[in-house]
């Protein structure tokens, strides 16, 4: 059986300018805070949009998945808005 995350972590950076950090218990709230973080930048943008405009403007976004076991905890990087696109 899998173990669920316990937490999720979002991290936004742009080399030299900024970066951003935030930490949620689910998916779905963090990539809302990757939809309000872009829409401080751009407007209108779908979700497929963001991550290509973020890329193209020389953002790096990262999301991880932590998950704790017995003896410790591991994070695995997840792909930004893929189970948002599989609900679809």
């Amino acid at each position: 059986m899998k173990k669920p995350p316990f937490a999720h972590v979002l991290i936004m950076e742009h080399p030299n300018i900024e970066t951003s950090v935030a930490a949620s218990a689910t998916l779905e709230e963090i990539e809302e805070a990757l939809r309000a973080g872009t829409r401080s930048r751009w407007v209108g943008l779908t979700d497929n949009e963001i991550i290509e405009t973020l890329n193209e403007n020389g953002w790096r976004v990262r999301i991880f998945a932590c998950i704790a076991y017995r003896k410790g905890q591991s994070s695995i990087e997840l792909k930004p808005f893929a189970h948002a696109a599989k609900a679809a």
